[in-house]
């Protein structure tokens, strides 16, 4: 199976001989543990923030440098993860075939979730009833119907799905491509007027600007939060926001890796994305700061400066990390290997570690300084040696990464 464009943006090869040579990408890999990890972060940090996400509970004066890092950090990590994720995906698929494709990312992806919901889901639930006064509190200031006397049962698509919400999504994507893959009798053909324009965007930083405006129907800006509201993927009915957020990033990915030219010229030009990329986040976290200064009231051209500036901060900063991420890293590194796959367990066992250290500690007389850098270490610490210890050598680990190789491997 191999997919062409009559502008040659693909080589017709077999697809053995067309990507044996890429080997592992331990570049991407790397950015993909990055991306993971960042989230341990952006956790950790929350209830020393404005930021906007139901937490157990909230230091009554948050500091605005976790506003600002948890701002940047979610302004483009999740854009980043969702455009490696297609990227690897149309890379895997075009080797083993849509089906076996998808039925190795129900292994790697689903296997997980359905595993986590059952699992890490009613342990976060559990400890949210341990003292869920300031829960109660941001529920209420976000108009959340809170029942009284027994709980009223929830149905199945009301089911949180907390830190999980991206393996939700990531099998949406899965799923998707494999059903056009299916109807296209093996092929999802794609319009030559397409790969022009991903090849010119990835040539010129300007062109590539257009696919910001999208972003401004997908991302709440600079509103007071963190640009999605949390009910839109706190549950299994994930809302119009973040699928669209999700299945877009996606795509960009899946079409960078089917077309080599664009591929090439990102590559080339991965310092102006990534400038501007930068520069959009100084904006974005200049809107943000006014936020804070002004008691989360902005005039509209500062909103409107916000939605831009948030919107070109997850195209712009996501493509240039991914562009530097095809030059990075060309030779195998044992650390940056080992963090790449230790990253996977450590997120999806966070958490649950996060939010009993942070009960734990709440009450302690201590700058949040201080706080926040030992949630972070414990979390860090226990993760990376349960990885060790008892998953990476394990079917665990097998299930999550693979079956361990010396050969080089991609994905």
């Amino acid at each position: 199976m191999s997919l062409t464009a009559s502008n040659g943006a693909t080589v017709a090869k077999a697809p053995e001989a067309r990507y044996a040579s890429e080997g592992r990408l331990h570049g991407l890999d790397f950015l993909r543990g990055v991306a993971m990890v960042l989230g341990v972060v952006l956790h950790a940090g929350v209830p020393y923030s404005r930021f906007d996400s139901p937490w157990l509970y909230r230091v009554p004066t948050p500091n605005p440098a976790y506003d600002l890092t948890l701002v940047a950090i979610h302004a483009f990590r999740m854009p980043l993860f969702f455009l490696l994720a297609g990227y690897f995906a149309h890379l895997q698929q075009e080797r083993l075939g849509a089906s076996a494709f998808f039925r190795q990312r129900l292994l790697r992806v689903g296997v997980p979730f359905c595993v986590g919901m059952v699992t890490l889901v009613p342990w976060l639930g559990s400890m949210a009833l341990v003292d869920p006064t300031d829960l109660l509190a941001f529920l209420k200031t976000h108009n959340v119907p809170i029942p009284k006397g027994e709980l009223a049962p929830i149905s199945f698509w009301s089911l949180p799905t907390y830190h999980l919400w991206f393996l939700e999504s990531l099998l949406s994507c899965y799923a998707l491509t494999w059903m056009l893959s299916l109807l296209g009798r093996g092929r999802i053909s794609i319009p030559e007027w397409m790969d022009r324009a991903i090849e010119a965007g990835s040539l010129f930083v300007w062109p590539t600007a257009l696919l910001a405006v999208p972003g401004l129907l997908w991302f709440a800006g600079s509103q007071p939060g963190d640009g999605v509201p949390f009910l839109e993927y706190a549950s299994l009915r994930q809302g119009p926001q973040i699928v669209c957020m999700s299945f877009a990033f996606f795509c960009m990915g899946w079409l960078l890796h089917r077309n080599r030219r664009a591929r090439h010229h990102l590559a080339e030009h991965w310092r102006p994305f990534l400038l501007v990329g930068l520069l959009s986040l100084v904006v974005l976290l200049g809107v943000r700061w006014q936020l804070w200064r002004h008691h989360m009231q902005v005039s509209p051209v500062q909103q409107a400066l916000g939605e831009l500036s948030e919107a070109m901060t997850a195209w712009f900063l996501s493509l240039g990390l991914f562009a530097w991420g095809l030059r990075a890293l060309d030779r195998p590194i044992h650390w940056a290997s080992y963090f790449a796959n230790a990253s996977y367990w450590l997120y999806l066992i966070h958490l649950p570690l996060v939010f009993w250290i942070q009960l734990r500690i709440r009450s302690w007389q201590l700058p949040i300084a201080v706080k926040f850098l030992v949630c972070l270490g414990g979390v860090t610490a226990v993760g990376l040696l349960s990885y060790h210890l008892l998953v990476r050598n394990t079917w665990i680990g097998w299930i999550l990464n693979g079956r361990r190789s010396t050969t080089p491997r991609t994905a």
